[in-house]
Formats: C-alpha cells, sequence, structure tokens
C-alpha cells in the first residue's frame, strides 16, 4: 500500500483548528512504523511536534485506496543518515466528507463588506464557490473574528463583474503552513441578478446547469437564494449559449488552490 520513496499528499494537523497540506516521503517501514519526511506544497521542510496527526490524502481517481489514511507523530529518527519523523502505521478511516453540490475553483479577489471590517488590510481571496456556499481566504491569522453561525457580506471580482454575496459561517480554521484563515460559508439570501450571476460563473466553471424549478426547489437551494416573497425564473432557465458567460467573466482565469498544484507521484 504504501512504498518507500513514494511520495504522497498529506493534511497536517497540529489541531482541530490548525492545519495544511502538504507533501510526505516515505523513506522506511517496518511492522509496527512508518518513517517519512514532511515538506510543505512549496517544498519547504516542516519540523513538527510529537502527536502531529498526518492524513495521507488519495485523489486518483483509479487508486484503491482513496479516501483518508490517518497517522500520528511518534518522534524522530535517523534512517540511513537522513532525519525522520517516525508515525505509527496509517489506518483507513471513513472520514470524507459528501457534499449537495460539488463546490468549483475559483481564487477570485474579494472584499467584505462593513464597517466591521475596515482595519483589516490583509488579502481576501474567494477560493471555490457553488450554489449553497463559497470558500474564501484571509492572508493572516484572525480566526478570533469569523465565529461560526456570524453572517458575513463579500463581493467577488469575477473580471469586470461582481458578485454580491452573504451568508452564515459554518467554519473557520488557520492554515498555518500557508499562513492563512479559512473560512467556509453556506449563502442565506441572494437578490435575483446575483443569483443569476451566480448560475452563468458556475455553468462556464463547468457544472451543469439547472434544468427545472422543481429540481432548483427540491434542493432547498431556492430559499437560500431568494428573498422571500420573490418568484426567480432566472435561476431555473438554462445556459444554452457558453459563450455568453465567457463573455460575462471575460479576463478573469480560474485557477486550482495552491495545495492542488504540485506533482503527486505516489498516487497515480
Amino acid at each position: 500500500m504504501f512504498k518507500e520513496g513514494q511520495i504522497y499528499k498529506v493534511k497536517v494537523e497540529l489541531s482541530p483548528d490548525v492545519m495544511g497540506f502538504g507533501r510526505a516521503m516515505v523513506i522506511g517501514i517496518d511492522n509496527q512504523r512508518i518513517y517519512v519526511q514532511l515538506k510543505s506544497s512549496k517544498g519547504n521542510k516542516l519540523n513538527v511536534p510529537a502527536g502531529t496527526k498526518i492524513w495521507f490524502v488519495g485523489s486518483s481517481a483509479h487508486n484503491r485506496f482513496n479516501g483518508l489514511w490517518s497517522s500520528e507523530v511518534k518522534g524522530y529518527k535517523m534512517m540511513n543518515g537522513v532525519p525522520t519523523f517516525e508515525c505509527r502505521l496509517p489506518r483507513f478511516e471513513q472520514a470524507s466528507q459528501q457534499r449537495v453540490q460539488a463546490r468549483s475553483e475559483l481564487n477570485a479577489p474579494s472584499d467584505l463588506v462593513g464597517d466591521e471590517w475596515k482595519d483589516l488590510t490583509a488579502s481576501v481571496i474567494t477560493k471555490n464557490i457553488s450554489r449553497f456556499g463559497f470558500g474564501f481566504y484571509i492572508e493572516v491569522d484572525c480566526t478570533e473574528r469569523f465565529t461560526e453561525g456570524k453572517v458575513v457580506s463579500l463581493t467577488v471580482h469575477i473580471g469586470n463583474i461582481n458578485l454580491d454575496a452573504r451568508g452564515r459561517i459554518v467554519n473557520c480554521r488557520y492554515n498555518w503552513l500557508q499562513h492563512r484563515t479559512e473560512v467556509g460559508v453556506e449563502f442565506s439570501d441572494m437578490d435575483e441578478d446575483d443569483a443569476d450571476t451566480l448560475e452563468k460563473l458556475l455553468v462556464w466553471l463547468g457544472n451543469r446547469p439547472r434544468g427545472s424549478k422543481a429540481e432548483l426547489s427540491e434542493s432547498g437551494s431556492l430559499a437560500r437564494w431568494v428573498k422571500a416573497g420573490k418568484d426567480n425564473l432566472s435561476l431555473v432557465k438554462q445556459v444554452e449559449d457558453d459563450s455568453v458567460a465567457s463573455a460575462t467573466f471575460e479576463g478573469f482565469e480560474p485557477k486550482a488552490s495552491e495545495e492542488e498544484v504540485y506533482d503527486d507521484p505516489g498516487l497515480e
């Protein structure tokens, strides 16, 4: 399953609220331990304390151990002159999250709306979006300002279009490897024009267009998107001409998040 010399994508978790993505190279394996070197996604060596949790993440469609394999740093050991982290053998845990709507990678510059955020000078980036919500990060540690249940408003700049989004915070954590606060938000309401723009954006990013009003209502997102008392037909019509969406978001190029871009030969 795990082989010496192979490199695997990992999530490194110092605590439930402090985590980051990186790579683990397997230096050695015996009956009770696996010995690895850890690096960030940018190639910097990591120094983590005993007790740190490591999650090996499988992402290949053809790999039979897709899922999460957990381990834990027990200490340090030299292996053939190479310093390594001594970890217990990984074990599989069914911990993958299944979303009703898949999120699309975006990485668009954004602004938090409101006087509360005027003192926040760090960059705000919306990293993914779906019909149910979006995720953004701020390049500073400010987790204490984004408590679960709090409502935030955000303006996302996508080419020559601004998308106004508002929602309830469902999670927040500090990514210590990339030195940023990551926030997940569920839409609470959205006006008709922004909902129409969101639908075109999702289709442009590769999502299937919505096909019927019944489908939208059954998903539960109609109530989340549109303010009460309005029947928004623009949400349910199909986007037939992709060139319309392309022209709408002219000048914007979506890209994968940093933790996904590096080579992952151990999972191919």
